[in-house]
């Protein structure tokens, strides 16, 4: 019997209902012992992509040979034996790319709608953010994060949902009037207040959970995308950034630069230009000034050295 399995070849290659199902098993993957997680997780993946499902516990054949007995969901009524080495093979040549860093560059979800109300997502690497809506991502972000760690912790669920709430708030924007900064007119669409966070939280209660995991590992990678066209400004994470549920960059960005009036010094701007600025150019300034100050700094050195 030949058996056609189509599993996608990379991160890049996964359809949003494929990044699901990753999340979806590391999620599962974390109800095993820590040390049989990685393992359990790959295995779940492989299952969840290639539409099988085991349809009876691990068995041997007459040669003692340990075999699960699967079924293909894409192929109805169809099962046959599937060796742990062939899944271990499979694992290994298929699933490679697990343990790559994630680069996912479409944001997932374009639109939510909520009774009768659409808002929608932002555009790949948040082409046209401000350095304002940037910044309110990060830091209601990183809240996040805290809010997750206490949670499992202390088993508030309810803080949990309240906090990835403001996230998509702030990620999604709804239609509203505003005036257009070029043509100073009455405009009408989709467009970033910044209120918006607080305001249209309660839009987002009831937003998916696996859905939210998914934008996870989507910031995941745009994180890593920064880190890489702004390494200056970026620090390395203590998280693995191989695991879907781990998607945390830390941002040392703020440590270098800690107030707006730093900024608006080295940008010769004011507050309200700064928080309108493309956030991707204040990053670029952040990267020059650090230089900057590096070359400075190796300058003073080498005076001491000589003294």
């Amino acid at each position: 019997m030949k058996i056609n399995l189509t599993i996608p070849t990379s991160w890049r290659t996964c359809t949003t209902e494929q990044l699901e199902l990753i999340c979806l098993a590391q999620q599962q993957a974390q109800a095993q012992p820590p040390e049989q997680q990685p393992v359990a997780w790959k295995v779940r993946c492989f299952l969840a992509l290639a539409r099988l499902e085991i349809q009876e516990d691990r068995q041997t054949d007459e040669h003692g040979t340990p075999y699960f007995m699967v079924a293909s969901l894409s192929q109805p009524e169809t099962t046959f034996r599937l060796y742990v080495w062939q899944l271990q093979s499979f694992i290994k040549d298929q699933l490679a790319w697990l343990d790559t860093p994630p680069n996912i560059i479409r944001f997932p979800y374009p639109e939510w709608e909520h009774k009768g109300k659409t808002f929608r997502g932002p555009a790949i690497y948040l082409s046209g953010w401000s350095w304002q809506q940037y910044r309110l991502l990060k830091d209601y972000l990183d809240y996040f994060f805290r809010t997750a760690e206490k949670a499992e912790k202390n088993k508030d669920k309810q803080a949990l949902v309240q906090a990835s709430a403001m996230v998509l708030a702030t990620l999604y924007n709804a239609e509203t009037d505003y005036l257009d900064e070029t043509s100073h007119l009455p405009t009408h669409g989709y467009h970033y207040h910044p209120g918006q966070s607080t305001a249209n939280r309660d839009s987002f209660l009831s937003f998916p959970p696996l859905r939210f995991s998914v934008i996870i590992l989507w910031w995941g990678s745009l994180a890593l995308k920064l880190k890489h066209d702004y390494p200056k400004c970026f620090g390395s994470s203590d998280k693995n950034p191989k695991k879907p549920h781990r998607q945390h960059l830390s941002d040392p960005t703020f440590d270098y630069a800690r107030t707006t009036a730093t900024l608006e010094k080295y940008m010769n701007t004011n507050e309200q230009q700064l928080q309108q600025e493309s956030y991707t150019v204040v990053l670029q300034h952040l990267q020059d000034m650090i230089k900057q100050n590096e070359e400075i700094e190796r300058i003073n050195q080498k005076m001491k050295q000589k003294k």
